[in-house]
């Protein structure tokens, strides 16, 4: 499974029990949220399983090891020491693995297509927020500019100049409004 999702095994370990515990422990038994009727349920298990926790296994006796992120482990740890489900974390995770679906090649390449679009819509707001802000090299005083740096016009850049001329643009413009207005 984790080969075909290209991830690797921890990653499919954890995304397994995410996937699969529903909800979470209140304290007061498992519970998640039913979206038809809106409201948090409490989880029900088989009736059939038994409620004595049994730690040996029923096939096999090969044991994996793997990490999985702290999360998924401590979802994992409640949910198996829940009273109602009362099996070893080994059993829950084994339980977990069989019944876990894979998404078909159609699905995953039908997310990756969705993913592409999303990242592609909000890079844009991305490189927007992130861009520095440029600390302003002049100050309106009295609808006059001035170089913060005292600088004498001789000695500025191009990008001084620019400023300068959209300030000043925009200081003539002020004046008329307010020339107008009164």
């Amino acid at each position: 499974m984790a080969d075909d999702a290209d991830v690797h095994l921890w990653q499919m370990a954890t995304r397994i029990i995410h996937l699969g515990i529903p909800g979470y422990n209140n304290g007061y038994g498992y519970r998640f949220y039913n979206p038809e009727t809106g409201d948090m349920e409490e989880y029900e298990m088989d009736s059939d399983l038994s409620k004595s926790i049994r730690y040996k296994g029923e096939t096999g006796d090969v044991q994996l090891n793997l990490r999985i992120n702290s999360t998924a482990w401590n979802k994992l740890d409640s949910y198996s020491s829940d009273v109602k489900v009362r099996q070893s974390k080994a059993r829950v995770f084994q339980r977990l693995v069989l019944e876990h679906k894979p998404l078909t090649k159609e699905q995953r390449e039908k997310q990756k297509q969705r993913r592409r679009e999303q990242q592609e819509y909000y890079s844009e707001w991305k490189g927007v927020a992130n861009q520095p802000a440029k600390k302003p090299k002049f100050r309106i005083d009295n609808y006059q500019i001035i170089h913060v740096k005292g600088i004498s016009n001789e000695l500025w850049d191009d990008a001084e100049w620019e400023e300068y001329e959209r300030l000043q643009a925009d200081v003539e413009q002020r004046m008329q409004e307010k020339l107008n207005g009164d």
